[in-house]
């Protein structure tokens, strides 16, 4: 199922002198969270710096693993700039499907404004991938 959004998209990469995503100038997260999980008395500190986070939720520890690089940095980054006051479980759902869908989410960035409905229904699929993505994109035209 999906969701038509009406916001504004970052201006297509041509606008940007050429310059992917992955070279815009996007705010600075914070170095770490504490995530607390009401259920079980734990919680779960995420580093911008780890490549690797572990989020204890709803009994369950799960591990993200994010790209090397500065692709992985700018994943982290995201999730923590879009997730500032999540719990456990939506902050760990939010990081699987950006990890998992994202080049989708770089298509979406780098896809102008007037493209972006037709490019929106052919790369996302499901109600969770249109919150993740809407959230970045809201971010990066925040910024561009």
């Amino acid at each position: 199922m999906n969701h038509a959004i009406e916001i504004a998209l970052p201006q297509p990469q041509s606008e940007h002198g050429g310059k992917s995503p992955l070279d815009w100038k996007w705010p600075a997260a914070p170095a770490l969270m504490t995530l607390f999980d009401k259920y079980s008395g734990r919680e779960s500190v995420v580093r911008l710096a780890d490549r690797h986070w572990e989020v204890f939720a709803a009994g369950s520890t799960v591990r993200l693993e994010f790209a090397e690089g500065q692709v992985g940095e700018l994943q982290r980054a995201l999730v923590l700039l879009t997730r500032r006051a999540s719990s456990p479980a939506p902050f760990r759902t939010f990081a699987n499907v950006l990890i998992a869908k994202w080049p989708a989410i770089l298509e979406l960035l780098a896809t102008p404004a007037e493209k972006l409905r037709e490019t929106w229904t052919t790369v996302l699929s499901h109600p969770l991938e249109t919150n993740v993505a809407k959230a970045v994109l809201k971010l990066g035209r925040v910024i561009n």
